[in-house]
């Protein structure tokens, strides 16, 4: 298991919260261990309807939801979180011992729509060496359902499969770590898909 340091104040509020919400709604309490995740993901089915019925709240159900997955994540694996306050589309975990990246809060996202959230960064963000490693190890996986798909369980199954494929072609003398130096160009991106997309929503 993974020994992280901190999350930053805002990430740990909205987990905080999602295990407050998902308690109450189900009278079970998460605990940040994957084994916990069919609860949330159980969660994530029941408020469905309510999202789907008021489309404004689909960001509020996300947000905890997103930030509890990461935290479950960083629990795991060597990553770390970029999170501008309030800048949800921006936010993304960024592993450490392999160049991969990704938005939790996206993730929810598509958890709760059950398809993919343009402009969220909820995909894989890799290199294209890694993207095919990525590809081999997951054509693998049997069928599963579109709800399986999307679930927060199996987004978080799904990044450990890719990272230990990523890991398994990389030379044993290879030790690099990655940081914001690495990263930087991609936060970039995203602000830049924020602001595309704030300007095609007005």
């Amino acid at each position: 298991m993974n020994t992280p340091l901190s999350p930053p104040a805002e990430v740990a509020e909205l987990a905080r919260a999602c295990v407050e919400f998902v308690e109450r709604a189900t009278g079970m309490r998460l605990d940040y261990e994957p084994e916990t995740l069919p609860i949330l993901d159980h969660y994530v089915r029941e408020r469905r309807a309510e999202v789907v019925a008021k489309p404004e709240l689909v960001e509020v159900l996300a947000a905890p939801v997103g930030a509890y997955l990461g935290e479950v994540a960083r629990r795991r694996l060597p990553l770390q979180w970029f999170a501008p306050p309030g800048e949800y589309r921006r936010w993304r975990i960024e592993l450490e011992n392999v160049f991969l990246s990704m938005n939790p809060i996206g993730a929810a996202v598509e958890a709760v729509d059950l398809q993919p959230a343009e402009g969220w960064g909820a995909h894989f963000r890799m290199r294209p060496d890694d993207e095919r490693k990525a590809e081999a190890a997951l054509a693998n996986l049997p069928e599963v359902s579109e709800e399986d798909y999307y679930a927060p369980s199996s987004r978080l199954e799904t990044l450990e499969i890719v990272v230990d494929a990523i890991l398994a072609g990389t030379a044993p003398d290879d030790t690099r770590s990655y940081g914001p130096e690495d990263y930087g160009p991609f936060r970039a991106e995203a602000i830049g898909e924020a602001l595309d997309r704030g300007a095609g929503t007005h």
